[in-house]
């Protein structure tokens, strides 16, 4: 074999080997990526939101019954989470299919009502929703959807009398349609 062809054979060899490399390197990142969403959205997760530092869950599975045409949008949905180990106690479809989206999920929760309302404002800020109302009552926010529709959500936190923790109300409504 030739010096040329040797140094030709090298050559590819290097290649192959360093096209190997950056594979690996793009499947680890990959997989590391992976993992770390699927850290972010279990229920053991802890984010912090200012002060309260409560594990979440999303809402889509609750919101699901209410939900069967499918009329929120994936992005406003995923954008809405509750402390995790709330349980639903409730469902309630305000516009009976007549009206824009109005419906609720009622949960109970195992944590007070002041962690419970101070998580609220904090966590829909950190998912991109305006917060327009954060009274003791009430808490209002907007969000833009990837549709150019407008959404609000309230809600409404509550001692739970005689009973541990508190009771809290989701509502997703929708607030202005894209014009």
């Amino acid at each position: 074999m030739s010096t040329t062809a040797r140094r030709s054979a090298g050559a590819r060899m290097r290649l192959a080997r360093n096209i190997s490399i950056t594979i690996c390197a793009i499947v680890l990142v990959v997989f590391v990526s992976y993992l770390a969403g699927s850290a972010s959205t279990h229920p053991s997760s802890r984010p912090s939101y200012g002060s309260v530092n409560l594990p979440t869950r999303g809402v889509g599975a609750a919101f699901a019954p209410l939900d069967r045409s499918h009329q929120i949008p994936a992005d406003v949905l995923g954008a809405v989470v509750v402390p995790a180990h709330s349980t639903v106690v409730g469902r309630t479809n305000h516009d009976r299919g007549v009206d824009t989206y109005d419906r609720s999920v009622s949960y109970v929760s195992p944590y007070p009502v002041a962690t419970v309302r101070h998580f609220f404002p904090a966590a829909l800020a950190h998912r991109r929703w305006d917060v327009v109302n954060n009274t003791p009552g009430l808490i209002l926010a907007r969000h833009a959807s990837d549709y150019g529709d407008y959404w609000e959500v309230g809600v409404s936190v509550s001692p739970r009398p005689g009973h541990a923790g508190s009771r809290f109300t989701v509502t997703l409504m929708l607030f202005q349609a894209e014009a």
